[in-house]
């Protein structure tokens, strides 16, 4: 296993952790392809705003949570393989004498492995022939607020990851395919559910950050199962939307046969499947297709989780809800009439997409639709599922409890096209950005 921090003050400095910049365009905006050029841009720009979602704002302090003691981690590397020991999927336990806790997350990915740099495995954002498995150390710290992925900040003078201060991939140990099914099934086993949750990201999203968000989400649903990722092959960069939508299209075999692995391998009587934004069209297709060539794999599925889905609302409407509310026992999609980063992705498209609801909510008999647009999901409205203490306690509300919309929200409210629920605006809570 590649550690990162061997020793707690020796931090290595993660430039893709701090704000983005844009680059300036120099070229005469009177002309047509000038024109374009610029609105190519700023969509982009604000897409990738949209989808990275680490905007400093208001959060409230972590719930409390019962202490937890951490056995002994017994992974090894990856000759050996991940050792298959009965132990709670995510140890949130603090180190002897450290101010952050631990949590381990299981990961797949068809991204293609970079050079061995000494440091960590890490990948890139080109397609690789096969898919490889492992699991990731994340760190999350004692100050952590609920909805915040803590990074370095500039405004705080913070040049370098700090495992104390901020949500960070501390070691990746990658796996063999046999030992890596074969950890994860004693892990869902030793869960009080036997539930494995996937999550899939959405564009402009590197393995890191995937693997960052993925574990403070778990986190802060006080998730009790076992937490995986998906990691399809996205740039992580501002000017790779169009290559990011191909990517995401070619992705969706590859998780399909990590689905179906999953259900066939993990023991996982309850296998929870969330994706944001661009990672909707991954997961869509991939489950769909997974449950025509399986069909009894619908019934492990307990629940769909689809959140500010950037996918064409018309084919999502006519083509892919009947199938997938019939591919789950449970379908939920949250969306937002103020989601500014699906707006402009509908722009460069053409066409609504399914997570904006400006134009009224999608509703389909045997999906609820949730409308978050009262919330606060940060600048762009778009984050939310990751970024919002209201959006993650309704999740939480869903996985843990298995509570429906009316449970949770009360009446639903009707419209032109049918019943959904809306999410009461966001109650103001003390603290700060952390």
């Amino acid at each position: 296993m590649q550690q990162r921090f061997e020793a707690r003050n020796a931090i290595a400095p993660n430039p893709q952790a701090l704000a983005v910049t844009g680059e300036e365009l120099v070229m005469d905006s009177t002309t047509p392809l000038a024109r374009a050029g610029i609105v190519l841009i700023v969509v982009l720009t604000m897409l990738a705003a949209g989808c990275a979602g680490q905007t400093a704002r208001e959060h409230a302090p972590h719930r409390a949570r019962p202490p937890a003691e951490r056995p002994p981690d017994t992974v090894g590397d990856e000759t050996s393989g991940l050792a298959a020991t009965s132990r709670p999927a995510m140890a949130a336990a603090l180190p002897p004498g450290g101010t952050y806790s631990v949590v381990s997350v299981l990961y797949a990915t068809d991204r293609t492995r970079l050079p061995d740099d000494g440091e960590i495995v890490r990948f890139g954002g080109g397609r690789n022939g096969a898919v490889e498995y492992g699991v990731c150390q994340v760190s999350i710290p004692s100050g952590h607020r609920e909805g915040e992925l803590e990074s370095p900040s500039l405004l705080r003078f913070e040049f370098h990851e700090d495992p104390e201060k901020h949500v960070v991939l501390l070691a990746v140990t990658p796996a063999k395919k046999d030992a890596y099914f074969a950890d994860l099934s004693a892990r869902v086993r030793a869960s009080p559910q036997k539930t494995a949750l996937v999550f899939v990201h959405g564009y402009n999203v590197t393995f890191e950050d995937a693997a960052r968000r993925t574990a403070q989400i778990a986190f802060d649903i006080h998730f009790s199962g076992v937490p995986i990722f998906f990691s399809w092959p996205s740039l992580g960069s501002v000017t790779g939307y169009p290559i990011d939508m191909t990517n995401a299209d070619w992705a969706q075999f590859d998780l399909k046969a990590f689905l179906l692995d999953l259900a066939d391998t993990s023991d996982a009587e309850n296998i929870i499947l969330i994706a944001h934004s661009m990672g909707n069209r991954v997961l869509t297709r991939a489950l769909v297709d997974a449950v025509a060539e399986r069909p009894a794999f619908a019934s492990r599925v307990r629940e769909v989780v689809l959140a500010a889905p950037d996918i064409d609302a018309d084919t999502f409407r006519r083509d892919l809800a009947p199938r997938l509310i019939a591919a789950a026992r449970g379908t939920t999609m949250y969306a937002s009439s103020t989601d500014a980063a699906l707006n402009v992705s509908h722009q460069y498209n053409g066409e609504a997409r399914a997570g904006d609801i400006a134009a009224g909510p999608i509703v389909v008999t045997g999906m609820e639709t949730v409308d978050v647009s009262a919330v606060d999901p940060g600048p762009l409205g778009h984050s939310y599922i990751g970024d919002s203490p209201s959006v993650l306690d309704d999740v939480a509300k869903l996985i843990d409890n298995g509570q429906r919309a009316a449970a949770r929200l009360g009446n639903p409210v009707t419209g032109p096209q049918g019943s959904y629920w809306r999410m009461a605006p966001s109650t103001p809570r003390p603290g700060g950005s952390g």
